[in-house]
């Protein structure tokens, strides 16, 4: 007789999208002895079983760019406060937002200075823009590599990364910043 599967439900941390979901999912699926995988985007949960154990499961997750939430992570993400604050502590909370939210505060203050006059502060904003570029830009890149090497799938991050490689290499920095700046706050929103 068949020993009963181990079954898990896991809360995931790092999903943006349901293309999030359909690769955990697919990585998950891959591993032997899973039987059956269900990764909800909406719930942010990943239900499986199989003859798989527990530290497998949560060691693909993490390899694949996403970790597992912890109790205190859940009862941070269920706080909510209205308006413009409200929206911006969300933003906050997201530790792939932060650095977007900080380099695109940098980045306005730069661009509005540089208008106002201080043209010497025009100087910064090359820079800056291949800061924001490494800094939200890597990770994205990263985790469309990881897809695409584990999983087999192009995902929405790598195309994001070819976008923003392909703008500099035709010498539009401050677009591919703005590729990679808008598409982590959206992810994040």
């Amino acid at each position: 007789m068949h020993e009963p599967a181990n079954a898990y439900r896991l809360r995931i941390e790092g999903m943006d999208c349901a293309d999030c979901a359909l690769t955990i999912e697919k990585a998950v699926a891959q591993l032997d002895g899973v039987e059956a995988v269900s990764v909800n985007f909406t719930t942010e949960t990943l239900e499986a079983s199989g003859d798989v154990g527990l530290d497998v499961l949560i060691g693909r997750v993490r390899e694949i760019g996403y970790d597992i939430a912890t109790d205190a992570g859940a009862a941070l993400a269920t706080e909510s406060s209205r308006g413009l604050r409200g929206f911006l502590s969300f933003l906050w909370r997201q530790p792939h937002s932060r650095p977007a939210i900080l380099l695109a505060g940098l980045l306005v203050a730069s661009f509005a200075l540089t208008i106002a006059g201080f043209v010497m502060l025009e100087a910064l904003n090359g820079p800056l823009q291949l800061a924001t570029i490494a800094v939200i830009g890597l990770p994205i890149a990263a985790q469309g590599l990881r897809s695409l090497l584990l999983v087999r799938r192009i995902s929405i991050d790598l195309l994001i990364a070819i976008a923003a490689l392909g703008a500099v290499a035709i010498g539009a920095v401050g677009e591919a910043a703005t590729v990679v700046l808008l598409f982590t706050l959206g992810e994040a929103l």
